[in-house]
């Protein structure tokens, strides 16, 4: 999985490094295809397991993803002086943030009920554990990627690019 993933990596230009031969959205799809690929084996999915459990999984994967951003959009809001000032904004934000994030533990907690309705124990304790080693392979292989595409541009024109660490 992991040169699967590397390869990806490479194919799409890595982290940070535009969008060379596929586009965002196309690279989104090919490690959500990836991913899926990736839990359905670790987790040893049944072919009746996996056409309960896919279903539930991808509305939480929509559920997360909008919590995720609203999250995202209530960080970035506020004067955009980079100075936090006490005024009523500034708590009225951090309120916002908070109350989104009780909503997302939310979601969560209702996903992990739906989840052991589906699959039986040890294979919900698999996928938590499948997540996360999926996560850890796409962001080291992105970053491989990374380190190994050439640099589209100097840093700073004139100049004479950094060596490449």
């Amino acid at each position: 999985m992991l040169v699967t993933l590397k390869v990806e990596a490479q194919r799409t230009g890595g982290a940070g490094h535009g969008m060379r031969e596929v586009g965002k959205e196309e690279r989104q799809e090919r490690i959500k295809a990836l991913k899926v690929a990736y839990i359905t084996r670790e987790l040893s999915l049944t072919e009746r397991e996996a056409q309960v459990f896919w279903p539930v999984y991808n509305r939480h994967s929509d559920v997360r993803e909008q919590k995720q951003k609203a999250i995202m959009q209530s960080r970035a809001g506020g004067s955009g002086n980079g100075v936090q000032s006490y005024s009523g904004e500034s708590v009225k934000m951090l309120d916002e943030y908070f109350r989104l994030r009780q909503e997302e533990l939310e979601a969560e907690r209702q996903y992990y009920q739906a989840i052991r309705e589906v699959l039986p124990e040890p294979k919900v304790a698999l996928l938590l554990q499948a997540e996360h080693r999926f996560h850890r392979e796409v962001l080291a292989s992105l970053k491989a990627g990374s380190q190994n595409a050439p640099q589209t541009r100097p840093m700073n024109p004139g100049r004479p690019m950094p060596p490449r660490n």
